[in-house]
């Protein structure tokens, strides 16, 4: 983004007549407000070469932020899926936590339990897990 601004700072200086961008400052702080705002109005500029630039601005801008947005929106989405997941396994936290289960205890049921040894536990395995450990979900 910042090369994208500074790109353009030297393209409309360069381009526009000096009663509209008088100094390099100027052309940047049109530059800043039109990337992060939709502009003040106080500079326009006044060639069509200009204009089309300014476009040009304009919409890399939009582009540059909407990409963030959509990564942001995907991974939202992904979570949201998985609410109801999470919230389980939150309740199943505060249940073995209550009835007073702490790490190494809930190792030793969940090796004990896991018939096949492969690290996981089935969901037959997870309700035996569940009766043995005395901890009831509803």
């Amino acid at each position: 983004l910042m090369l994208i601004g500074l790109l353009h700072v030297g393209a409309l200086y360069a381009l526009e007549p000096r009663d509209v961008l008088p100094s390099v400052q100027e052309s940047m702080w049109f530059t800043v407000v039109t990337i992060f705002t939709v502009g003040y109005g106080d500079i326009v500029p006044s060639t069509t070469i200009g204009k089309a630039c300014t476009t040009m601005l304009i919409v890399l801008s939009v582009l540059y932020t909407a990409i963030p947005i959509g990564i942001v929106g995907s991974t939202f989405s992904k979570v949201w899926e998985d609410r109801e997941r999470l919230l389980a396994i939150r309740h199943l936290r505060r249940r073995l936590a209550c009835a007073g289960f702490n790490l190494d205890d809930l190792r030793i049921a969940f090796e004990g339990i896991d018939q096949d040894n492969d690290g996981h536990l089935s969901f037959e395995e997870f309700k035996i897990f569940l009766s043995t450990v005395d901890v009831h979900v509803s």
